[in-house]
């Protein structure tokens, strides 16, 4: 369908039909189509840069003008010579002739297409008891070989039984402004067989010239369907084949019922035509193939670029009116580069709409539909194709270990891991490390290294504070989005001086409290490892000065604590000492005072009673005399 009904109460509201369409001198379509509002009918103009899409342009020749106040304007006919164009239309004039109306031919030109002049009359009604006699309406005009103007139209005279009795007959001219003379060998056609599809007559005719072939729209019963025949003269006329060419589309909603009105475009082989829902008409466009022959046609597109390679096609899916007798196929390929070579896949059939593209993973695609059909109707319509797709998705990273981390190397190794929707595997990696969070500046980049490697070592770093970030390529070629995260360098070792006990002393309890002074400079002690005699270790926090061992036996001991920083920088201080809980021993607790004291507490005892006795002695008076 090309043209639509108009809104609510626009003149072609009710319906549209009865196009004649040419194509111009410049390329550009116009079209002159019968507009019914519900009440009249009037000629309204289209315009078009391709055939396909049109603008409405409204009304061309109008009802209810001077000095012929027409009642209705329906059937145009335009043809085009040394700039100006020639339109002949039929003009419907109320209470005239025995079916209380009656229709004829008139005559207007224009310069531009638009403004029309005052129209005269063409052709008239014939003679009582003529074939026309009622009724002459839906001229087709053209100039032949000889310069002869010839005006093929449709007449009738109603008589029952055979109301819809209407023919083809021919009137010619040299002068497009003269009236038309009868041919006298009228009527052309008349009726078909009883019980064909043209049996109850013809309207409106559409000419094929030089190829002498006739469209026209065929009766039989309120059906209404096109039907094409041929000439050597354009006289004597034949329907060959099967007819009719054009039927029906039950597919379509709109031409469901009768198709008619038909007008060729005979350079493109393009067939304007009316189509019915039973009431409304629309106006539709058919390829036609008028030698008859099986046409197999192929389409094929342009090649899409979906932007990116490794593009996933999905399944396609394409919207087409295939009427019977015809078939529509499609087949797709795929490859790596814009123009298709031996690179790109072979074809691949598709069988019906929406299946899956049995393709590899592209940046590009094309389709290719093959056209068959068995009658004059060249192609089916093709009206859209969707191809479902869904391009490369980028990998993404993730940097491995915890963020901030220290290392004791000036070379760390950073790691990552991978994920990718498509399960891609990993072509390239680019790592940079800076000492701005911002990476601003970057300090060092591994630039694009094509390796499938998820491990990179630094070159020399300074100590302190780094930020490094990684992003990786898939084998299509899409980069993840740079992650990022930090570390930290130090290959400082801590300080560490055991204070007490001091080396090589002697301690006289088997728990002696060890004390230590310790510092780092860098990442910070993270603990410390206490060993006694190559024992088991303890650890201590990092902020601990001291500790208590317990358990020690008289003798020999080492004591070894090792400050171990954040980094996994370590340093050791070591003392021996001799433990001796012995009390008579002279190392021991007392150093044998114990001994020494007791010895003299006796003899001390003894010189008290010695003393004692002395004291008492002399203490007592000498006799007075």
């Amino acid at each position: 369908m090309v043209i639509d009904l108009g809104p609510p109460g626009s003149p072609d509201s009710d319906r549209a039909f009865l196009p004649f369409v040419m194509q111009d001198s410049d390329g550009s379509f116009k079209m002159w189509y019968t507009g019914y509002d519900g009440t009249r009918n009037r000629l309204l103009y289209a315009n078009s840069t391709d055939g396909l899409r049109w603008t409405k342009q409204g009304v061309a020749i109008d009802i209810f003008q001077p000095p012929l106040m027409l009642d209705g304007v329906t059937g145009g006919s335009v043809l085009k010579e040394a700039g100006t164009y020639h339109m002949w239309f039929t003009g419907t004039s109320w209470g005239v002739g025995p079916a209380g109306y009656t229709d004829r031919i008139y005559h207007t030109e224009s310069p531009d297409a638009k403004n029309w002049s005052s129209p005269t009359l063409a052709l008239d009604f014939g003679a009582s008891g003529m074939w026309d006699s009622w009724y002459v309406l839906y001229p087709s005009v053209l100039r032949d070989a000889n310069d002869v103007l010839r005006m093929y139209y449709t007449g009738g005279d109603c008589a029952p039984p055979n109301c819809l009795g209407f023919g083809i007959g021919l009137a010619t001219s040299t002068n497009t402004s003269s009236v038309f003379d009868r041919w006298s060998g009228n009527p052309l056609l008349r009726q078909g067989a009883p019980s064909t599809w043209d049996a109850d007559g013809y309207a409106g005719t559409s000419i094929g010239y030089p190829a002498w072939r006739l469209y026209t729209e065929g009766s039989q019963a309120q059906h209404f369907t096109i039907g094409v025949a041929s000439s050597n003269d354009g006289y004597n006329w034949r329907f060959e084949g099967d007819q009719p060419l054009l039927r029906p589309n039950t597919s379509q909603a709109w031409e469901s019922v009768g198709v008619g009105g038909p007008s060729l475009v005979e350079s493109l082989g393009w067939l304007y035509y009316s189509g019915s829902n039973g009431y409304n008409w629309r106006v539709g466009l058919a390829q036609l193939n008028p030698d008859g022959y099986r046409p197999e046609g192929t389409y094929t597109s342009e090649v899409f670029d979906s932007q990116k390679a490794g593009t996933s096609w999905l399944t396609i899916e394409w919207n087409a009116t295939i009427p019977e007798g015809t078939s529509l196929t499609f087949a797709v390929r795929s490859g790596d580069s814009s123009i298709p070579s031996a690179g790109w896949s072979p074809w691949q059939t598709i069988f019906a709409t929406g299946d899956a593209i049995p393709l590899p993973r592209t940046q590009y695609i094309q389709y290719r539909a093959a056209f068959s059909t068995n009658s004059l109707v060249a192609t089916p319509e093709l009206h859209s194709v969707a191809i479902n797709f869904q391009a490369n998705r980028a990998p993404m990273s993730q940097p491995l270990g915890p963020a901030g981390a220290w290392m004791n190397t000036t070379k760390p190794v950073v790691q990552w891991s991978v994920s990718d929707s498509e399960a891609d595997t990993q072509k390239a990696f680019e790592v940079q490390l800076s000492r701005d969070a911002s990476f601003a500046s970057v300090n060092v980049d591994s630039g694009i290294v094509a390796s499938s490697d998820h491990v990179w070592q630094t070159p020399t770093l300074s100590q302190g504070d780094w930020y490094w970030r990684v992003r990786v390529q898939d084998a299509y070629g899409a980069w993840s989005d740079w992650t990022v995260s930090s570390l930290r360098v130090d290959v400082d070792r801590p300080t560490v001086r055991l204070t007490s006990p001091a080396s090589s002393s002697q301690i006289t309890t088997s728990g002696p409290e060890i004390l230590w002074v310790a510092s780092d400079s860098g990442s910070g002690i993270e603990h410390f490892d206490v060993i006694v005699d190559n024992g088991a270790s303890f650890k201590m926090d990092g902020t601990a000065s001291g500790t208590v061992v317990s358990g020690l036996a008289d003798g020999s001991h080492t004591i070894q604590v090792t400050a171990i920083d954040r980094a996994g920088n370590r340093a050791t201080d070591t003392v021996t000492v001799t433990v001796d809980t012995n009390l008579f021993s002279a190392s021991g607790p007392t150093h044998g005072y114990l001994t020494l004291t007791l010895a003299l507490v006796g003899a001390g005892a003894i010189g008290f009673g010695i003393a004692l006795m002395w004291r008492r002695k002399s203490a007592r008076p000498p006799k007075s005399k």
